[in-house]
């Protein structure tokens, strides 16, 4: 089962979306507040235990590019898809350059979905492409981001 830690500021949006990717197989962690995600920051840096990160943009706390920075700054390389009703281009042209997957717009749930398992499909064929290669993970999907959006 794969899992996925869910950050909102929004309880609702993430009982939710919990309850969302849940029926859809997937086991959930959630953070709503600046301590509830540095705990889960711990969390990743020892156990590894989410497979993507799925997070809110605009939160009072802290702000979802600030939460990305904090993840990428301890080499954590989860993907992050940005789940957002305040999504803005400058926003995805500074959260690509550090490894997003996606930024999907609020309510859609099933383009959230969609994403997710596109961004497990990616990650499955980057950790294959890596057993066989001289270069890191990240190197590898930031070669492949640049690849797709040379292509869009």
């Amino acid at each position: 089962m794969n899992n996925l830690l869910i950050i909102d500021d929004e309880t609702d949006v993430l009982e939710i979306v919990g309850e969302y990717m849940g029926t859809n197989g997937f086991s959930i962690g959630l953070a709503n507040t600046r301590d509830d995600i540095l705990e889960n920051l711990e969390l990743q840096i020892q156990k590894k235990q989410f497979d993507i990160i799925i997070c809110d943009i605009e939160m009072p706390e802290i702000k979802g590019d600030e939460v990305l920075k904090l993840f990428r700054s301890k080499k954590i390389e989860t993907p992050f898809i940005f789940y957002t009703g305040h999504y803005r281009d400058v926003f995805k042209k500074n959260v690509i350059k550090l490894g997003t997957f996606d930024i999907i717009n609020k309510p859609d749930s099933q383009g959230l979905l969609d994403s997710v398992i596109k961004c497990l499909e990616h990650r499955s064929l980057i950790q294959t492409l890596t057993k066989n290669s001289i270069i890191g993970a990240y190197e590898i999907e930031t070669l492949l981001c640049e690849k797709i959006k040379l292509n869009t």
